[in-house]
């Protein structure tokens, strides 16, 4: 029975048959729009299943947060941040972030610039030099290609000293500990070869004469002296 012969057949009832099928038209229209979000989760979760980049227990960074995922569900994927909430995203917008699995890292990068004072000599700046060079070469936890320091800049304020290097290791707690062995080291070297780092650049202003009174504060000391 085609859809034309039932409208006919209810009209002849005085059944309202098509204001029912407009009804269920719009309804029908309502309850795909209200399932759509359901939908997309689903196909997150689908693609965060097939094709993981990320998994539980792994630290990662999406957009401008980071924590460590605890549950990937149907609807959603919880993180627990660095702050210890937990953070609830759809999988549907999860699967469309730019991930950064920390998680899948085989080392951990260890680089930073040092600024020395402008004072620092040729000589002071080729012993500290060297002396970084052979403290990431003895080091059994720095990779030793490409473990480098090099001047990369004169700037106005200081002579900057950039130095790359990669810790063989995945957890972060251990490339903390080698973080500071080695900067508590390279300090002792820039103190033992007669400099310093660089102080922040400041702007220092000195008033070379006493400013002029106004006349309003001049009439108001000479009354007072009046008085």
């Amino acid at each position: 029975m085609s859809l034309f012969v039932i409208v006919a057949w209810g009209q002849s009832l005085s059944i309202p048959v098509a204001g029912m099928l407009t009804g269920l038209g719009i309804g029908g229209i309502a309850v795909a729009l209200a399932a759509q979000s359901t939908l997309e989760n689903f196909i997150g979760s689908i693609t965060l299943y097939l094709d993981p980049p990320v998994r539980v227990g792994e630290f990662c960074s999406f957009g401008d947060k980071e924590g460590t995922v605890e549950h990937i569900g149907w609807r959603a994927t919880r993180i627990r941040t660095r702050e210890r909430s937990v953070l609830t995203i759809p999988n549907a917008e999860f699967s469309k972030l730019q991930i950064d699995n920390r998680g899948l890292r085989d080392r951990i990068l260890y680089k930073t610039i040092l600024n020395l004072r402008l004072e620092t000599t040729s000589e002071q700046l080729n012993s500290v030099l060297f002396r970084i060079k052979e403290i990431l070469q003895e080091n059994k936890s720095i990779d030793k290609d490409p473990a480098r320091a090099r001047l990369v800049s004169i700037g106005p304020y200081s002579l900057d000293i950039e130095i790359f290097a990669y810790v063989i290791t995945t957890d972060i707690n251990e490339f903390l500990k080698v973080q500071e062995e080695i900067s508590i080291q390279i300090l002792h070297e820039i103190e033992k070869a007669g400099t310093a780092l660089a102080p922040p650049a400041s702007i220092h202003y000195q008033i070379t004469e006493k400013p002029k009174e106004s006349a309003d504060n001049a009439l108001a000391q000479k009354w007072t002296d009046s008085g």
